[in-house]
C-alpha cells in the first residue's frame, strides 16, 4: 500500500508582490473547554487549601505561619496543587497537633473565662473598660513570639500600668485594713493579672499558703508595678516560647541545627559581640596607683572565657584521675542523658513519637532531680560530694 499522506503539501504559489502573500491571522490562542475546567479547579483547590491553613493555623504565631505556607508553595511550585494538598494533609495530621499542643502550653486562651480583677466590682463602664485592656494585652500576649524587643518593651510597659491600675482600685477598696492585710489586697490584685498571663511572681504559693513575709510582700508588690521587670520575663519568656515551637517543627536536630535553633544561636552571637564591645570600652583603674587594665582583658584572662573554662575543666578531671589512681580506685566519667521523651526527634534525624512536648528547661530540671537523687545516694554512704 502506499505511504500515509505526510500532511499538506507546501505551497509552491509565487506571488507577484509580498502582499499578495497569504498570512497567518492576527487573533489570540484560545484555550480548549477542558484546560479552562481543569484551571478553574486548580484555582478552587488553592483557594481551598489557603483557606484550611489559614483557619488551622490561625492560633499560630506569623513566624510559624509563614514557615508552613512557604513550605506547601514550594510544593504547589514544584509538583502542582494537588500533591500540595496532600502535603498539606500529611503535616496536619503528623506535625500540626504537636505545633498545636506547644503553642497552647504558652498561649492564652480567650475563650476562657477572664481572672476576676478589683475593678470589675466597680460600674458596668469601667468594667466593660478593663475588660477590653486585659482583652487587648492577652491578645498581644500570644503574639510575643513574632514580637521584637521594642514591642516586648511596650507590651511590658501596658501591663505594668494596668496592674497599677487594678492595685489603684484595691487600694480604695482596702485603705482600712492593716499594713499586712493591705499589702497581701494589692498582691492579690496583681497576682490575678499575672497569673493570667502566666507568669506568676515567685512568692505565689507562699502567698496562698499566707507565708510570705511582709518585705517579700512589699517586694513582690513593686515588682509587679515595675516594667522593667516585666521587659526582663516577656522577653525570656519569648525567646523560650519561639525556640519550642522551632523545636517542634524539627529545625533543632541532627538533619538541621544540633544544639538550638540557627536564629537562636544568631541572636546569641549577635548578644555576644554587643557585650564584648561593651567590654572593650570599660576600664578598672587603681585609685592609688593610677593603673588601668581593660575590663575585657580581665575577662579573656577568667573562667568566664569559654576556652579557658574548658581548660580548667579538664585539669580537674585529670587531677581527678590521679587522686583516684594514688588512692587504689579508678575514675569513671558518666554522661547523663534523659529519656526518650524529652526529645522531640529521633538521634538520626526523625519525629520522636513519645516525645511528650517537654521543653530545654523540663529537661534540665528533670538532669537536676536525678542528680540530686544521687547525691542523697552518695550521701547515705557517707560519700561527700
Amino acid at each position: 500500500p502506499p505511504p500515509p499522506f505526510p500532511g499538506k503539501a507546501p505551497d509552491t504559489t509565487v506571488y507577484p508582490y509580498p502582499w499578495n502573500k497569504p498570512r497567518e491571522a492576527i487573533g489570540l490562542e484560545r484555550a480548549s473547554m477542558e484546560d479552562i475546567a481543569a484551571a478553574a479547579r486548580e484555582r478552587q483547590a488553592r483557594e481551598q487549601l489557603e483557606s484550611t491553613m489559614q483557619q488551622e493555623t490561625g492560633a499560630l504565631p506569623l513566624f510559624m505561619r509563614l514557615r508552613i505556607q512557604a513550605r506547601m508553595d514550594e510544593h504547589d511550585q514544584q509538583k502542582g496543587i494537588y500533591i500540595a494538598a496532600l502535603k498539606w494533609r500529611d503535616f496536619a495530621r503528623r506535625e500540626l497537633p504537636l505545633l498545636t499542643a506547644v503553642n497552647d502550653r504558652y498561649r492564652i486562651h480567650l475563650d476562657r473565662p477572664m481572672p476576676s480583677v478589683w475593678s470589675w466590682m466597680n460600674a458596668s463602664g469601667a468594667t466593660a473598660r478593663h475588660f477590653a485592656d486585659l482583652q487587648g494585652l492577652s491578645e498581644r500576649y500570644n503574639r510575643l513570639p513574632e514580637y521584637t524587643d521594642e514591642d516586648v518593651e511596650l507590651l511590658s510597659q501596658d501591663i505594668a500600668i494596668f496592674i497599677r491600675a487594678e492595685m489603684s482600685e484595691a487600694d480604695e477598696a482596702a485603705k482600712d485594713l492593716d499594713d499586712y492585710a493591705y499589702g497581701r489586697q494589692l498582691f492579690a490584685a496583681g497576682l490575678r493579672v499575672a497569673e493570667h498571663l502566666n507568669l506568676p511572681p515567685a512568692g505565689a504559693e507562699k502567698f496562698r499558703r499566707h507565708k510570705l513575709k511582709d518585705a517579700d510582700l512589699t517586694a513582690g508588690v513593686l515588682q509587679m508595678q515595675d516594667d522593667r521587670y516585666w521587659c526582663r520575663r516577656l522577653k525570656r519568656l519569648a525567646h523560650r516560647w519561639r525556640e519550642h515551637l522551632q523545636i517542634a517543627f524539627g529545625d533543632v536536630g541532627r538533619a538541621a541545627s544540633v544544639y538550638c535553633s540557627k536564629k537562636q544561636i544568631s541572636e546569641w552571637e549577635t548578644q555576644r559581640k554587643r557585650t564584648r564591645e561593651i567590654l572593650k570600652q570599660l576600664e578598672f583603674e587603681d585609685e592609688d596607683s593610677g593603673e588601668r587594665i581593660s575590663v575585657a582583658a580581665v575577662y579573656d584572662s577568667s573562667v568566664s572565657n569559654p576556652a579557658l573554662r574548658r581548660v580548667e575543666l579538664m585539669t580537674r578531671i585529670g587531677g581527678f584521675n590521679r587522686i583516684a589512681i594514688a588512692a587504689g580506685f579508678e575514675c569513671r566519667f558518666y554522661t547523663m542523658t534523659a529519656p526518650s521523651k524529652y526529645h522531640a526527634r529521633l538521634h538520626y534525624g526523625p519525629r520522636n513519637h513519645k516525645w511528650d512536648h517537654s521543653t530545654p528547661k523540663d529537661t534540665q530540671q528533670y538532669l537536676a532531680t536525678l542528680w540530686q537523687q544521687i547525691r542523697a545516694d552518695l550521701a547515705r554512704d557517707e560519700i561527700q560530694v
